[in-house]
């Protein structure tokens, strides 16, 4: 059994009122359900959940490498209420879900699925090189979402996603990249204001371990963004940089972490509206 409350606002709060993903201002449940076993290799899963989707999403909040989760890893790692299946059979690990989906408890169900390979070695709770199995790790994953309904004026919303993720640790290094594709439908009234339609946003990173006490990142995320459905697309762009300092493995660490970027969202008018330096520094503390 899992239970998790979130005492502040991180924005991965359970929202089943259909809470913009990364809205603000609330404390409450993150995670609630239970698990158990169907023979060996297979377990069901009922509660409040992460649908699954990419690796970035599912990784538990204070064992990412950076202070927040990339770009795609934030969107995708709001939690709904539903039912899972999944399990793992030697390198292979995959999972099924259904939830009430974006329209809450109204007409559709959202479904997801996730498939990934450990291709070489076993990949690790956690982001980065740090905790990793000696040798060269590499995990491969595809994913694919379907949250598409009809609303009460009869509108049909095609809300359907296709993601895909890799990972490879090696030593004191680790490497990954993801990417997913947007179908035509899934924009601001659907995913909040921060990303649009039919694009594919992309994120990239790198660490590397400096002992074992000490690891050093940097991430690149990339998107679309507009101030309303039908404005013109503006790229946005995402550098961050982090240094962590572990006490005791990903459970207490110090982090230290810069970002800058820009977000174009304001119109031709206001083309550098969003740009940004954020200087941070975060203590985590796991239980």
């Amino acid at each position: 059994y899992v239970f998790g409350y979130d005492f502040f606002d991180s924005g991965e709060v359970y929202a089943p009122a259909s809470t913009p993903v990364g809205a603000v201002g609330a404390a409450g449940i993150t995670d609630a359900y239970g698990t158990f076993g169907i023979g060996e290799y297979v377990d069901f899963q009922l509660g409040i959940f992460t649908a699954p989707s990419l690796r970035s999403a599912s990784v538990q909040r204070n064992h990412t490498l950076f202070i927040d989760r990339s770009f795609l890893g934030g969107q995708f790692s709001n939690k709904d209420a539903g039912l899972q299946v999944g399990g793992s059979f030697d390198r292979v690990h995959w999972a099924l879900a259904a939830t009430n989906g974006a329209d809450g408890m109204t007409e559709g169900f959202g479904f997801a699925g996730r498939i990934d390979i450990d291709i070489m070695g076993e990949m690790p709770e956690n982001e980065g090189a740090y905790g990793a199995a000696e040798g060269t790790n590499l995990n491969v994953g595809i994913a694919y979402a379907d949250d598409s309904s009809d609303d009460a004026s009869g509108m049909s919303l095609d809300a359907t996603r296709v993601m895909a993720d890799a990972t490879l640790v090696a030593g004191s290094f680790s490497v990954f990249a993801e990417v997913t594709d947007f179908d035509k439908d899934v924009g601001p009234s659907y995913m909040g204001t921060m990303i649009d339609a039919n694009n594919t946003p992309w994120s990239a990173g790198l660490s590397y371990l400096l002992g074992e006490e000490y690891e050093f990142g940097f991430r690149y995320d990339a998107w679309d963004a507009s101030e309303t459905t039908g404005a013109a697309f503006y790229d946005t762009n995402r550098y961050k940089f982090v240094a962590n300092r572990y006490i005791i493995d990903h459970d207490v660490k110090w982090q230290v972490q810069f970002s800058m970027g820009d977000n174009k969202v304001g119109g031709p008018s206001s083309a550098n509206v969003g740009e940004h330096t954020i200087f941070s520094v975060g203590l985590a503390l796991g239980f």
